[in-house]
């Protein structure tokens, strides 16, 4: 009869370490996944904030060209 009690304590036992596993590794889950997150909404920030600055750079070189093209033909005319 003792056998039979210690042999349902050890799977009560078992039961709970793995219940307790189980939420630990849940947790663990959820925490790398919200670094994932953070990390990838930081690497999407950077790259929209250069975009924007490739566009501003793209501008800059439009307005500077056409400038260009005005000083030269005023030289020529």
């Amino acid at each position: 009869m003792a056998d039979i009690a210690g042999l349902a304590a050890s799977a009560a036992g078992g039961g709970i370490f793995g219940l307790i596993g189980s939420v630990i590794g849940r947790a663990a889950s959820l925490v790398e996944r919200r670094q994932a997150q953070t990390q990838e909404r930081a690497r999407w920030a950077h790259e929209s904030r250069m975009a924007d600055l490739q566009i501003k750079a793209g501008q800059l070189a439009s307005e500077q060209a056409l400038q260009n093209t005005e000083a030269a033909g005023r030289w020529q005319g």
